[in-house]
């Protein structure tokens, strides 16, 4: 049975980086339902709810993330993985105080 393309980054790319793709995709859909459940002020409320992200490589690792929604090379998995694992714990935080 012979696999099929069904995007022309699978025409391209290797396995290994076709999984990586698919990681940070899954983690950018997270990321974007985080941010919408917390609205525009994202930044300034993850600054305030965890202080690494009140430091400069925090700040950096949230333009990352931001910047990847476009173009996911912008940021790797793992910069990736921890904004959107302290977004998720802020989003739990909030649902259960409310």
């Amino acid at each position: 049975m012979e696999n099929k393309a069904t995007s022309i980054e699978q025409t391209v790319l290797p396995p290994h980086k076709l999984r990586e793709l698919k990681e940070k995709q899954d983690a950018i859909s997270r990321f974007l339902a985080a941010k919408e459940f917390l609205g525009k002020d994202w930044k300034k409320r993850l600054a305030a709810f965890e202080p690494y992200f009140n430091t400069w490589q925090g700040s950096e690792d949230m333009k990352a993330i931001a910047s990847a929604v476009n173009r996911p090379q912008k940021a790797t998995l793992q910069r990736m993985l921890v904004v959107v694992e302290a977004l998720e714990r802020m989003v739990e935080f909030q649902k259960k105080s409310a």
